[in-house]
């Protein structure tokens, strides 16, 4: 299995991850699944999971937010 390092989740990532977690499966059986190391899914939770629990597509919307004011941030200011 080919493991993805530095890559961003996509949203059909972020959905395999929500329904192998809704079937009860641990991070260590769903990382190889997905194609990305543990680490990466437990970052994914971590960022992105709410008082009731990890939603894809709240998950993907905050991760276009966070994309988008990091390039706000890096624009650099021009005379």
């Amino acid at each position: 299995m080919l493991i993805n390092y530095y890559c961003h989740l996509s949203h059909k990532e972020r959905i395999v991850i929500y329904e192998y977690l809704y079937q009860g499966c641990s991070i260590q059986k769903i990382a190889p699944v997905v194609g990305y190391h543990k680490t990466t899914i437990y970052r994914e939770l971590h960022r992105n999971s709410g008082k009731i629990g990890h939603k894809p597509g709240k998950a993907e919307h905050t991760y276009q937010l966070r994309k988008n004011i990091g390039q706000l941030n890096s624009t650099k200011i021009q005379n």
